[in-house]
């Protein structure tokens, strides 16, 4: 047997039954945190960036010829020539972000700023700010979310895992008739059970009577 993953430790049970050739294997696997973080750059929805990608794009649109399309290299330039207008407007107006497992959506300029502030004075009022700041940011961020669902996507059903989330376990037991299998010999007569059903059981051979015998090789 050759396994894609590396364990620590692995164990045959071969204390089984003895009416089967089978055996449960046992693998110790190590489960480490993953730590998400990743850079990447973007452009905050009705920001000034946002607004200057815009007009750079529209400007530079604007100086472009349109007028000499006679062949597929014109067309060709041309494209060339307005994927480098857009390419050049993001360049200058995307700002790198660093995504992490605390990323928030909603956090804002005015977050980041009422923190820097607390952590510079450490003041009592100044923490206070930053969490009316926060509080504030999260009602729009999720008041826009919200009617961008109800008018725009008409997809009212996306704001039910909000209303109700509801997570996968990370393990979840083997049944067998109805009952969990919390022990290994529980499991073990389940796979027994259901793989070996038919041992100890008698066998009919009179139904091989009807199959027509083959002449013997030579």
């Amino acid at each position: 047997m050759k396994l894609g993953w590396e364990a620590t430790g692995s164990k045959v049970m071969c204390e089984g039954s003895p009416y089967t050739d089978h055996a449960p294997l046992l693998v110790d696997l190590p489960i480490s945190p993953e730590n998400i973080c990743f850079s990447r750059k973007i452009l905050k929805c009705d920001s000034d960036e946002e607004n200057n990608f815009l007009s750079s794009v529209t400007l530079g649109r604007r100086a472009l010829n349109f007028s000499r399309l006679d062949s597929v290299d014109d067309l060709d330039l041309l494209s060339k020539a307005i994927s480098r207008v857009i390419s050049n407007a993001w360049d200058t107006n995307a700002r790198n972000i660093t995504v992490t497992t605390r990323s928030k959506e909603w956090w804002n300029n005015k977050c980041r700023d009422a923190l820097a502030t607390y952590r510079h004075t450490g003041a009592r009022e100044d923490w206070r700010l930053f969490r009316s700041t926060t509080r504030s940011a999260k009602r729009s961020f999720f008041d826009n979310r919200i009617a961008e669902i109800a008018s725009t996507n008409k997809h009212p059903w996306d704001l039910m895992s909000w209303v109700k989330q509801r997570k996968l376990p990370a393990v979840e037991a083997i049944w067998y008739q109805g009952l969990p299998c919390n022990s290994l010999p529980d499991l073990w007569h389940a796979f027994h059970s259901s793989y070996n059903a038919a041992a100890n059981h008698s066998v009919q051979l009179s139904i091989l009577d009807d199959v027509p015998c083959l002449a013997p090789r030579p």
